[in-house]
């Protein structure tokens, strides 16, 4: 009796006995756990559904025609398949990857899986656990293993995988973190990732990160991270791994804040043990309704250890203001505005270098007063912490043997913003 124009094999089991295989052809699939009875519970549209291990041996070939329609649940132990002709399921351990899930769903995804891991090539696939959501589109996830055949689809993959793109539309990784008290979330438009054990790369038409208020963004280029913990999906962990140590080369770096909004061009980033460095061919700061554009741009800072474990912005800053040089080579004058009238050209500003050490800083450019002239400046550092304010206490500052403080804010408004400085005498103070 013909119940579909399906093939429905019950193989032997000696026949396929040293090859476990699985094979799902996924037209559309969906679980999620609105049962209390259920872990997990949905439906599945599939052209081709194979299980040949754990003395499973079921193989269900459909068609784009005709589609194997069913119910499908998780229970404590087994994935259960059913509709009005046929009900099977396939045992799971306690630590499969699907229990962990809040919810999946899939279209046009083809999952196998064999003795050398695990591959899928998905239109769209997304999942949800401990307030993450993860969106894969058009790419093809390859997973490798080291302990043979496993339906712990997470342990292979999170350790050693690569991840391309499908076809010729654009593929993209999405992570985002559910959790409103700690928003956060990174997007690749991919060619491909490299997971490792202890690192994690990608090759990028763009990269979008976004954490703790900022907004990281990368063009055309690549980023490689460590990993601070083998196996987890936690956007902290991953943003904490790319603080212990990165590298990064890209055709565009931006960052940008509340009070900075930085963006470098042909640049080369590197995070290492104690250190943060960072090459660019031209850098642009936008500090309100100023734009502010420069050629060669090199950034050293020292890397303190984070608070608590934790990812902060203020102890980045404080590396630097304890060790750190920044140098700048010319800056371009804003054809945009009006030139300034100033004696003293600060539009065209070139050989900028600022030098920070055991709470003393140093401050040398030099400017257009008909002829070029030498800036110099030197003095103390006072930060504080509670306050997010740091103070520039001046002991000397001069151009061409003039005195010059003043002189010395208006070059660092160039970068930080008029509206977040103040001078009083010999002090600048600066808020963060």
């Amino acid at each position: 009796m013909k119940i579909f124009s399906f093939l429905f094999m019950f193989l032997a089991t000696s026949l396929f006995a040293s090859d476990n295989f699985v094979f799902l052809g996924l037209d559309d699939f969906s679980m999620s756990r609105e049962s209390i009875k259920f872990p997990l519970i949905g439906t599945v549209a599939a052209n081709k559904v194979v299980f040949l291990y754990d003395d499973q041996n079921i193989e269900i070939n459909g068609s784009d025609h005709q589609l194997y329609i069913a119910d499908v649940f998780l229970t404590d132990s087994r994935l259960v398949f059913n509709n009005d002709f046929l009900k099977f399921s396939t045992p799971l351990d306690s630590t499969n990857p699907l229990y962990m899930l809040d919810s999946i769903k899939a279209k046009d995804c083809d999952i196998e899986i064999n003795t050398k891991g695990a591959l899928i090539d998905s239109v769209y696939l997304d999942f949800s656990l401990k307030d993450v959501l993860i969106k894969i589109k058009n790419a093809q996830l390859d997973c490798k293993s080291d302990i043979g055949f496993t339906m712990d689809v997470d342990e292979i993959c999170l350790k050693d995988s690569t991840i391309k793109k499908l076809g010729e539309d654009k593929a993209v990784v999405e992570i985002s973190s559910l959790n409103q008290e700690k928003p956060a979330s990174v997007k690749i438009d991919l060619n491909k990732i490299t997971v490792e054990p202890h690192s994690i790369s990608a090759i990028a038409t763009q990269i979008i990160g976004k954490f703790n208020g900022a907004t990281f963004t990368l063009n055309e280029g690549f980023l490689t991270c460590s990993k601070i913990h083998e196996r987890s999906l936690d956007l902290e962990s991953f943003f904490k791994g790319c603080l212990v140590s990165a590298k990064s080369k890209a055709r565009v770096l931006h960052f940008k804040s509340k009070y900075y909004d930085v963006e470098v061009e042909e640049a080369q980033l590197e995070i290492g043990e104690d250190f943060y460095h960072l090459d660019a061919a031209y850098s642009n700061f936008e500090t309100g309704s100023q734009r502010t554009r420069a050629s060669k741009f090199r950034l050293d800072c020292l890397k303190l250890p984070m608070p608590n474990d934790a990812v902060d912005s203020n102890t980045l800053l404080k590396g630097c203001f304890d060790r750190g040089s920044l140098f700048i080579g010319h800056l371009d004058p804003d054809n945009t505005k009006n030139k300034s009238k100033d004696i003293i050209d600060t539009d065209n500003l070139k050989d900028i270098n600022l030098n920070f050490e055991d709470n003393t800083f140093s401050l040398s450019a030099k400017s257009k007063i008909i002829f070029r002239f030498s800036f110099k400046a030197h003095g103390t550092t006072e930060w504080n912490e509670t306050r997010d304010v740091i103070k520039f206490h001046i002991q000397k500052a001069s151009m061409a043997s003039f005195p010059a403080t003043k002189m010395m804010m208006r070059i660092l408004a160039k970068f930080i913003g008029s509206e977040r400085m103040s001078i009083e005498e010999n002090t600048i103070t600066i808020k963060f």
